[in-house]
C-alpha cells in the first residue's frame, strides 16, 4: 500500500494492558481508502507482522484502518 503524502491521516494511541501484564501503546490511523494506492477490499481485517509489530488492516465504509501493537496476532485480535 502506498498512499499520497497530502493525505489526512488520523491517528489514536490507547495505552492497554492491567496490574496483570504490562501497559502496551496500541495505535489506531484511520484514512480514507481513496487516498491509499492498492487499498485492500477486505472487509475482514489481514493480519501481518513486521518487527514485532502485529498490525490488522481492513476497509469499512469508505475508511481505511490499520490497528498496530506490540505482541502477536491474538493480542491485537481482542481489540477489533
Amino acid at each position: 500500500m502506498e498512499g499520497r503524502q497530502s493525505a489526512k491521516v488520523s491517528m489514536i494511541c490507547f495505552r492497554t494492558g492491567d496490574s496483570k501484564s504490562p501497559a502496551t501503546d496500541l495505535w489506531l490511523f484511520v484514512v480514507n481508502r481513496a487516498e491509499v494506492k492498492n487499498a485492500p477490499d477486505a472487509s475482514a481485517p489481514r493480519f501481518k507482522k513486521i518487527n514485532g509489530l502485529t498490525t490488522a488492516v481492513w476497509t469499512q465504509g469508505g475508511k481505511l484502518y490499520l490497528l498496530g501493537m506490540m505482541g502477536g496476532e491474538n493480542r491485537v485480535r481482542k481489540f477489533l
